[in-house]
């Protein structure tokens, strides 16, 4: 009798084990399916921002001809001024062109004209502090910048010309750049909203700056959000909606997709965004939180009813195993 009671025994002792590994099993995969995180997910950008920097990852125009009012390129080489009314064409070697619309007896025009750049062309675009301005920054390019002129426009290259031109007909300025990078500050002519519609592929989308002072004799470096507000949306988890605030810091480590659409004109630059990312982060400085969507989350969304009814008879399982052993106890 006592040899049986042992056996008893010892199967009871075998229960409580199995029950438990069982329940640590669970609670293990629990954990690594909400505490680990997918390595890339989908995601979708409605933005409003005062800037945005992407990389080109191929030969691509990144935007329609645009009328101005005025157009400023820096860091040049080489300035090629066309043939106007009272002028043989000229090229110039100054650094710096500026072109403003002039008024005499009939209005003249500039447009800056689509910016055809090269594969791995970084491109910085930001909000001027002047309404309907912008500044755009544009490196790793040796791309000739043209813009069409037509009728009288005030020009001013460096210390060799500034004067009124006119000219007759519609012709072109060339802008050879210098190495480094190129700023274009240009003003729209028309202050209201301007859409530029396209699906332009870019890689590595910033949507901050950085900032460098000094303080105490010491250099500072810091980046700053350019969000001003907008939604984050979740595409691999059914599109769930984040909204972002103004200065949020939203960072990643590879952002690469579409810039859909583009919008100026406005207190801010409208953006529209679609693409893969890695390293999702909110936050500043050493205080950031990872916007990655967890194992679960995106088991729960792609696999929702299959998971559900997994779930349904894990859990089933689990209960009658220890509804056995509690009935079995002596």
């Amino acid at each position: 009798m006592g040899s049986e009671g042992d056996v008893a025994a010892q199967r009871r002792r075998n229960r409580r084990r199995e029950v438990l590994i069982v329940g640590a099993g669970a609670v293990m995969l629990v954990s690594a399916l909400t505490g680990v995180r997918v390595p890339r997910t989908e995601i979708e950008l409605d933005l409003q921002v005062s800037q945005l920097t992407f990389t080109l990852p191929a030969a691509n125009a990144i935007a329609d001809p645009l009328a101005v009012t005025s157009l400023g390129v820096s860091n040049l080489q080489a300035i090629e001024l066309p043939r106007s009314r009272l002028r043989e064409g000229q090229r110039y070697t100054e650094p710096s062109i500026l072109l403003s619309v002039a008024a005499s007896g009939r209005r003249g025009s500039v447009n800056l004209d689509g910016l055809a750049l090269p594969a791995g062309a970084e491109v910085s675009l930001r909000k001027s502090k002047v309404p309907g301005a912008y500044e755009l920054f544009i490196s790793n390019s040796n791309a000739v910048i043209t813009t069409s002129v037509d009728g009288p426009v005030h020009v001013v290259i460096g210390g060799s010309l500034d004067e009124s031109v006119d000219f007759p007909i519609p012709r072109q300025v060339r802008l050879s750049p210098s190495r480094g990078v190129v700023k274009v500050d240009f003003a729209l002519a028309d202050t209201s909203k301007l859409a530029l519609s396209y699906q332009l592929p870019i890689r590595r989308l910033q949507l901050s700056r950085i900032d460098e002072f000094t303080q105490s004799d010491e250099p500072v470096v810091r980046s700053i959000s350019t969000i001003h507000s907008g939604t984050l949306y979740l595409e691999s988890i059914d599109g769930e909606a984040r909204p972002l605030r103004s200065g949020e810091g939203l960072q990643f480590r590879e952002a690469d997709g579409e810039l859909r659409a583009l919008e100026l004109g406005g207190e801010y630059i409208a953006l529209q965004f679609v693409g893969q990312v890695r390293g999702m982060t909110v936050g500043s400085g050493s205080v950031k939180r990872s916007l990655m969507p967890t194992l679960y989350e995106w088991l729960v969304a792609r696999h929702r009813l299959p998971l559900l009814w997994g779930t349904t008879v894990y859990a089933f399982g689990l209960i009658m195993s220890v509804l056995r052993w509690w009935r079995q106890e002596p």
